[in-house]
């Protein structure tokens, strides 16, 4: 790895204060207006911008860190704040680093971060709504959002059971009203329009009535095939891993969901005890990469997983191609349905 992102990768909370307080130095408008809280949270989000490079780095994934820095962008365009911000920020990182490191020409980790800045400034971030017309069941998944924003449980359970009843399957609820809403809910919290609150709301909602239409995924048919569906490390967003597994479920696959925060070891531990045939995992946030690729070379090096399909799924994989192979995948599904197709060819070979 680069000495550069090993340092930052073992220093990112005090490198962050460093560069805050920096910053606080050269602009001394911030300096005068922002209070103990505000400097707090810059350095969080200065920590956030560190995590992302780190991750993008080590995958030479240049598409991952200019997508975060350009949501960022958008963010303070919302909070009414200037994208100079940013800028600021990175080149506080490069100027401290340089230093550090007695650094006189480019190298490739200070290219990487001047990349970011010359992404802000020539780009914006295309943020469009997940509820496209095309979709044939847009009106429902427009009126099923609206119940979750305003807190109607009951008409959003309604509205899915009494759909389900008309002869809706189950999959098509899934694919065309529970996942581009859940898109949606998390599209409209990182453009601030919702709270972190409503978001998990939503999210809670959703959970329930997958659970509530479980019983009616049970099928007699049997393939023989087991998939064991978990998300890595302490990645929280478990939404999508957990439709995958009830997807696998209605194809008559043997599912061992284990959801979110399970510890590496435990996966391996799982693999082995129930023999399982494909591993699907599920990563949301881009610093969670490194978790997916050290699980993964754990696994390769396990002598009783050899026939071992990996499947891996999420919102990092979709905006940098190939990225699956990076971290030494079999495959990535953009969404349950594709990820059934995948898996089918993996059993054919």
């Amino acid at each position: 790895m680069n000495k550069i992102v090993t340092f930052l990768d073992n220093n990112k909370k005090e490198f962050s204060k460093k560069v805050v307080k920096k910053q606080l130095e050269i602009n001394k408008r911030l300096n005068e207006r922002y209070t103990p809280s505000d400097i707090k949270k810059c350095e969080r989000d200065v920590e956030y911008l560190l995590a992302y490079f780190i991750e993008s780095f080590q995958v030479d994934e240049k598409t991952l860190f200019e997508d975060y820095l350009l949501w960022a962008k958008r963010l303070l365009k919302k909070l009414n704040i200037h994208e100079k911000v940013v800028i600021e920020n990175i080149e506080i990182i490069i100027q401290l680093l340089k230093e550090k490191f007695d650094i006189i020409v480019e190298n490739k980790a200070i290219s990487f971060l001047r990349s970011g800045i010359e992404k802000i400034k020539s780009s914006d971030y295309k943020n469009k709504s997940y509820l496209s017309e095309k979709n044939k069941y847009s009106d429902l998944a427009k009126k099923y959002l609206n119940f979750l924003i305003e807190g109607k449980k009951s008409k959003a359970n309604k509205l899915i059971m009494d759909t389900f009843k008309t002869g809706v399957s189950i999959k098509d609820i899934y694919l065309n009203i529970f996942q581009p809403v859940q898109y949606e809910v998390g599209r409209l919290w990182h453009e601030n329009i919702i709270t972190v609150a409503q978001e998990h709301y939503a999210t809670a909602i959703t959970q329930l009535i997958m659970s509530r239409l479980y019983p009616y995924i049970i099928k007699n048919i049997n393939l023989n095939y087991k998939i064991l569906a978990a998300c890595v490390g302490d990645e929280l967003h478990e939404m999508g891993i957990r439709m995958l597994a009830d997807f696998f479920e209605m194809e008559g696959w043997d599912t061992y969901y284990i959801g979110a925060n399970t510890p590496a070891d435990s996966i391996i531990q799982n693999l082995k005890y129930n023999r399982i045939d494909v591993l699907a995992l599920s990563v949301t946030m881009t610093f969670h990469i490194k978790k997916a690729k050290t699980l993964i070379k754990k696994i390769r090096e396990e002598e009783d997983l050899d026939n071992l399909k990996i499947l891996v799924g999420g919102y990092p994989f979709k905006i940098a191609d190939g990225l699956w192979k990076k971290i030494g995948a079999d495959g990535f599904g953009r969404d349950a349905d594709e990820a059934i197709t995948i898996t089918r060819r993996f059993l054919e070979n």
